[in-house]
Parts: structure tokens; C-alpha cells; sequence
């Protein structure tokens, strides 16, 4: 029951997350989004229907792979013209095993809505995007039993909306994340005009320590709740240098 929780709360954010994500680094254009409104602010959300149910699609597989408790991490993946990976918006969840006290629909709402609000602004700490880009989601799973990337990807080809092994070059961009990864990556990626192709991973016990690279990483936000805490931040490729 916690983990369906969990699932619910954390998959409304990511599925906001993805539209702001692609309408503030201009994957698509700016015209097929439209104003709504989630935790009492503003943000802008694709109406194009083939987008919106792809990136539905996507969380609502999301959502079952976290309620069997095998995501450790979900990253929204910008590739450039060459189709190498330069942005990563990584989503780091950690799910509660023991209770941390209570947290009320408000204040939960609160740090929800501050996270959102840290996405909406990060645009001014990334470079503006040299020539078009495509986008993918990855899902970096706890590693189960011993369960491998591929044997995962061919449980999840049972389930309405199939995942299969991330290529290492889809995945690596040698920082901070790349720590979490053990095997692969659970990936799912539309070209722009909106068909996809996808992919799957192991996470395993790794230590987090930034790499000696040039990789930027800015860390965004963090946020505890009673049921999971959740850091957000995000990395760039070295050709990406931060606007003074």
C-alpha cells in the first residue's frame, strides 16, 4: 500500500516534470503547450495528444515498476542531432523502509511544489541548445534476486508498454549517476515525430562519488517526506558550459 502511495505522488510529479523539461529546453516547439495549473502553480503541459499519451505511457509503466519496489532512479535524457546523450534530469528516489514521522497532504504539497518551482528556474543554469534535440526516460532498477537487465526487459515485455536494455552510449556521460549503474539503463525514447523505441536497467549497491570529469552537475533540490525522499538534479556534457 505505501509503495502504490509513493508510486502515485512521485508519478503525477515526473509526468509534470517531463512536459516542463520539454517545453523549457525546447525539444518541441513552444506552440503545442498549453498553461495548467498542479500544486497551486502554473506550469506549461504538451496538448499534442500523441505526445501527452506517450509520456502517460510512460509513467504509468513507471508507476508499476515502483510499486514491485525496483526503481532506484528515473532520468529524463536530452540527446543532441548525433544522438548522444548532453542533459540528464535525474529523479533520485529513496523509498522509505521505516516510517520518518508523518507528513500532512500540505506540507507534502509544500516540497512538492518547491521542487517544481527549482525545475521551472534551472534553465538559467544550462546553455542554450545547439541544434535539435530528441529526448529518452530511463529507469535505473535496484537489482532483484540477481535479476539481470535483460531478464528484466523481457519481464517487462509482458506489460502493455514494453521496455528493452539501454545502449552503454545512451547511458554514460562518466558523473555523478553513472556511480548508480551497475549494468544498464530502463529507457524509453520518442523521435519527434512521436515514435519511440525503448530500454531497460540494473542498479546496484555502487558508492556515489563524482568522477573526475568535466561533466556539470547541478543539484536542484531535495526533498523528505514520511514515505520517500527524492533528489533532483542535473548534469551536462563539458560542451555545455554554464551562462554567466
Amino acid at each position: 500500500m505505501a509503495n502504490e502511495v509513493v508510486a502515485d505522488v512521485f508519478c503525477t510529479l515526473l509526468e509534470v516534470s517531463i512536459h516542463t523539461i520539454l517545453y523549457m529546453r525546447q525539444v518541441y516547439p513552444v506552440h503545442i503547450f498549453a498553461k495548467s495549473r498542479v500544486y497551486n502553480i502554473t506550469t506549461l503541459t504538451s496538448r499534442h495528444p500523441e505526445l501527452t499519451d506517450y509520456i502517460a505511457n510512460v509513467v504509468a509503466s513507471i508507476r508499476e515498476w515502483i510499486i514491485k519496489g525496483k526503481v532506484k532512479a528515473v532520468v529524463v535524457v536530452l540527446f543532441n542531432e548525433c544522438h548522444q546523450p548532453v542533459e540528464r534530469f535525474v529523479f533520485d528516489l529513496d523509498i522509505s523502509l521505516l516510517p520518518r514521522g508523518d507528513s500532512s497532504e500540505g506540507e507534502m504539497e509544500a516540497q512538492l511544489r518547491a521542487l517544481l518551482l527549482k525545475l521551472n528556474m534551472c534553465d538559467a543554469l544550462l546553455t542554450d541548445k545547439a541544434g535539435p534535440l530528441t529526448f529518452g526516460v530511463h529507469v535505473m532498477a535496484h537489482k532483484d534476486g540477481g535479476e539481470t537487465a535483460a531478464e528484466a526487459a523481457e519481464e517487462a515485455e509482458l506489460e502493455a508498454f514494453p521496455w528493452v536494455v539501454a545502449d552503454d552510449d545512451q547511458v554514460s556521460m562518466n558523473t555523478l549517476s553513472d556511480s548508480l549503474s551497475t549494468n544498464a539503463t530502463v529507457q524509453s525514447q520518442p523521435s519527434l515525430d512521436l515514435r519511440h523505441a525503448q530500454a531497460a536497467s540494473d542498479v546496484g549497491s555502487a558508492s556515489v562519488q563524482q568522477a573526475a570529469t568535466k561533466v556539470l552537475c547541478h543539484p536542484l533540490k531535495t526533498i523528505s517526506t514520511s514515505l520517500f525522499t527524492l533528489n533532483l538534479y542535473v548534469e551536462e556534457q563539458p560542451a555545455h558550459v554554464a551562462r554567466a
